[in-house]
């Protein structure tokens, strides 16, 4: 008798298991898909991200619940929605899984912010043009071809006495983001700007070309909130080289330029953004640990029923 309640168990219990599993993931999915899996940034009145989460959702057997979305940004132009022309290229190894540090943790690859930043790109946010009216009057450097620094760094712009500087800028050029254990990097960028002479009601002539090819490594920390988890860089490392690519007014001070740019650390406040949770769950004890490829978030979840 043992014998045959003892097969009968080998038989049923494997099969139970797997129909429960079946029908929590169907739950899960269906749950998902009753709920928005993208999120809508805005950034002009023209240009905007969409952070796409669009993802499946599985048990673990004796671990629980993975929910494995996209994680990547679209640019988004007038309602004109563009993906990435890449995929990842890194994804975090299955062992990680196996002992999780907390009751919840949420991984992000550097895909995600490689997207962001193309993104931005895409949507035009570097292409910026500065007249000297939007500079600060603080600022150390005005775009005047009799300022000092320009006198110094670009002595041809002498030939166009007291006149207006207008420059725009444009990335030519956008790194991979890097995640490490030493932060966030961009190693790669190349930044380009265009001086132009302002003549008095005349049509402004180019004066010189500049690249900027730039380094930054960013550190990232999160804080638990009452709104979910809220996550913030700092700048942990700056670095320029600036190569000239054409001048019409002769010799450019590069070494000039990278002593101004080296400023910009300290008059630009990093991105930070909000991880929201819905409506009911709240968070504690969010934590960021960085690894080679992706960043790890444990944290401890409460739901409370409505």
């Amino acid at each position: 008798m043992g014998d045959i309640a003892s097969a009968v168990a080998q038989a049923f219990v494997p099969t139970l298991q797997s129909t429960v599993q079946n029908a929590v993931n169907q739950a899960g999915q269906k749950f998902l898909d009753g709920i928005s899996t993208s999120k809508g940034i805005v950034l002009t009145p023209t240009a905007s991200l969409v952070f796409d989460w669009a993802g499946g959702w599985e048990t673990i057997p004796n671990l629980g619940l993975l929910f494995y979305p996209k994680g990547m940004f679209l640019a988004d132009q007038n309602g004109n929605q563009v993906p990435p022309p890449f995929s990842p290229s890194f994804v975090p190894p299955t062992s990680i899984l196996q002992n999780p540090p907390n009751q919840a943790t949420l991984f992000f690859t550097d895909y995600l912010f490689h997207t962001a930043y193309w993104a931005l790109n895409y949507d035009g946010v570097f292409e910026q043009t500065i007249t000297n009216e939007e500079v600060p009057a603080q600022s150390p450097v005005h775009l005047l071809t009799n300022d000092s620094f320009f006198e110094a760094a670009v002595p041809g712009l002498s030939k166009y006495p007291n006149m207006e500087l207008v420059v725009t800028t444009a990335m030519t050029s956008v790194s991979d983001v890097v995640i490490s254990t030493g932060g966030l990097a961009l190693d790669g960028s190349i930044l380009q700007l265009s001086f132009y002479v302002q003549p008095h009601f005349k049509p402004k002539i180019l004066a010189f070309v500049l690249n900027v090819n730039i380094q930054l490594t960013l550190s990232l920390s999160v804080v638990s909130s009452a709104s979910g988890i809220q996550m913030s860089t700092s700048i942990t490392f700056f670095n320029t080289t600036t190569t000239v690519q054409q001048s019409t007014v002769g010799s450019v001070l590069t070494a000039a330029f990278d002593q101004i740019f080296s400023l910009v650390p300290s008059l630009i406040k990093p991105p930070s953004f909000l991880i929201a949770l819905p409506s009911g769950f709240s968070v504690t004890n969010a934590k960021a640990s960085l690894q080679n490829g992706f960043v790890e978030i444990p944290f401890v979840y409460t739901y409370q029923l409505p």
